[in-house]
């Protein structure tokens, strides 16, 4: 009965590291995989939200990496927000934002609090 018992809970803790990716990592030819990503690395990666900790970001300056790690800003539109300031010169209004190409009014007052035009 204890045998079953102690079956169930590795099964059960094995489903569960497995669904959220949480202590499970691969190995596939002496190098350790992301579980997430499917990436190579070298240590164990931090599980939390690249948006858990983030300073506001001088839209007007940030380069496409700052650009990336704000909130439902991929590489796409990190691009067209630096060609559309490029263009168009540094953006003054969270409005001025949402005339970037996929980046719409209700996305741009999403990042209201997070970015910063001086």
């Amino acid at each position: 009965m204890a045998r079953l018992k102690r079956f169930k809970h590795c099964i059960f803790s094995l489903i569960l590291t497995s669904f959220s990716g949480i202590g499970v990592a691969n190995v596939y030819e002496g190098k350790l995989i992301d579980p997430i990503s499917n990436n190579e690395t070298e240590q164990v990666q931090n599980t939390e939200s690249k948006h858990s900790v983030q300073s506001i970001i001088n839209i007007n300056k940030a380069g496409l990496d700052e650009l990336r790690s704000l909130p439902y800003v991929g590489a796409k539109r990190a691009e067209a927000i630096i060609k559309y300031r490029e263009e168009n010169g540094p953006f003054k209004t969270i409005d001025d934002v949402a005339k970037v190409r996929n980046i719409s009014s209700s996305i741009a007052t999403k990042l209201e609090g997070k970015i910063t035009f001086r």
